[in-house]
């Protein structure tokens, strides 16, 4: 087995990828890869991000990818990986995870964070192998549309609409980032993160909700709806750090799940910090219950410390 790394996936390499990620999902019930650095690896012309392919003979075995952010006092390398089912057990993830922390290592970033989605066997094992520690947890919760929702109330100078392609995109990027300026993956979106979005099939600017006061965005709610499954998730929900503690967070949540119900869905799921209390309770009170959890191991590569 060989392992290396790639600045960019190849046209030919991209399908590959894609086909040991839908593999490993069925086999697995959930997608150990996600959208962001996905996207960035194969756009062509991002920077900072890099797939790890491990192969045996032509055949794709595992695949990583790592992207370097910068944090206040410092940097990380924040992975994920996949390995095929046919070829765990064997020292395909421990060769890896390898190559992960050798890529920190270079970088000389100063923590290792990576993040693995459900709890697959062996996964603890594995980062307690590498000295790597839980550090974070997200929570996925659910919960069954009800026929009628609390009634929601946005500020009355505040306007609900659809987000404009072509029109909205420099200053929902400006508001996003602010308000997960402290969020090492959802903070740091450039133009081009945002494109890839707009590009995928599941796109429509329907579900993309916005609120605007004064001409300016204030908030949103930005929808993610499976029409054959018929479950929508709240992708990236925000408030203008300036007009939060006035419930509207939680009038654009309820806003959202109408706008889901009215499209079709029966089910809707969000992703929660665990830490996010104030969010977690908001949701817990409308119904949403936990699906499952991920879990981000982390690793000091400077001073031999995970905080």
């Amino acid at each position: 087995m060989s392992v290396r790394l790639a600045p960019q996936l190849s046209a030919e390499e991209v399908p590959q990828v894609r086909t040991l990620i839908d593999v490993a999902r069925q086999h697995d019930g959930a997608a150990a890869i996600g959208e962001h650095k996905f996207l960035r690896v194969t756009s062509g012309s991002a920077t900072g991000v890099q797939a790890i392919l491990a192969t045996e003979g032509n055949r794709l075995v595992g695949y990583a990818n790592v992207e370097r952010f910068p944090v206040k006092g410092g940097s990380r390398l924040s992975a994920e990986m996949v390995v095929h089912p046919d070829a765990r057990r064997r020292g395909t993830a421990s060769r890896m995870l390898e190559a992960i922390i050798n890529e920190g290592r270079r970088r000389e970033v100063d923590r290792l964070d990576v993040w693995a989605y459900r709890q697959l066997s062996g996964t603890r094992e594995l980062a307690a192998k590498f000295g790597l520690q839980p550090s974070r947890t997200l929570l996925e919760i659910r919960m069954p549309l009800p026929e009628t929702l609390p009634e929601a109330f946005l500020p009355e100078d505040v306007e609900l609409r659809s987000f404009v392609p072509g029109r909205d995109e420099a200053e929902w990027l400006e508001l996003n980032n602010l308000v997960f300026e402290h969020h090492p993956e959802q903070g740091s979106w450039d133009e081009e993160d945002l494109a890839l979005r707009l590009k995928q099939p599941w796109f429509d600017g329907r579900d993309f909700l916005v609120a605007a006061k004064q001409g300016r965005l204030v908030g949103f709610n930005w929808l993610k709806l499976d029409h054959a499954s018929r479950v929508g998730e709240i992708y990236v929900i925000g408030v203008h750090p300036s007009e939060r503690r006035r419930h509207f967070g939680r009038a654009l949540t309820i806003l959202g799940l109408e706008h889901m119900r009215r499209r079709g869905m029966t089910q809707a799921t969000a992703y929660v910090d665990a830490l996010n209390s104030g969010a977690l309770a908001m949701y817990y009170a409308l119904g949403f219950t936990l699906d499952h959890t991920d879990l981000c191991y982390s690793k000091a590569l400077k001073d031999g410390r995970a905080d």
